[in-house]
């Protein structure tokens, strides 16, 4: 069974408030004690967000995570079994692939921005 994420629920996650958001182009659409979860933050980013969590109501927490071959062979597994289908909203050329970030940049992308060889 394809997992896709119906138009409804699309606009529902659009609409403010959320406790939870893991996104950081979004973030504008948390309520007041609302948290940010950032995937696999850098060094500075880490450290930032401990610091700033000293000073504001809307928290920000890291999450750091570890790709493992097995998770990936597991979701590959669903892909080909059609159980999951992924979201593309656009495909960039490599030469283009400033236009890819500056897409993402832009905000309000549903599905992920490819970069191709």
């Amino acid at each position: 069974m394809s997992r896709r994420i119906p138009a409804e629920a699309l606009q529902a996650i659009r609409k403010p408030p959320a406790n939870l958001i893991q996104d950081s182009i979004a973030k504008a659409l948390l309520t007041p004690t609302g948290r940010l979860i950032e995937p696999s933050p850098t060094i500075p980013v880490f450290i930032g967000s401990k610091l700033g969590n000293l000073f504001r109501s809307r928290k920000h927490m890291v999450l750091a995570t570890q790709v493992r071959r097995a998770d990936l062979d597991y979701l590959a597994g669903l892909v080909v079994d059609g159980a999951l289908t992924p979201v593309i909203a656009a495909t960039f050329p490599f030469q283009d692939a400033l236009k890819a970030f500056a897409r993402v940049e832009r905000g309000g992308v549903v599905g992920k921005v490819v970069v191709t060889r």
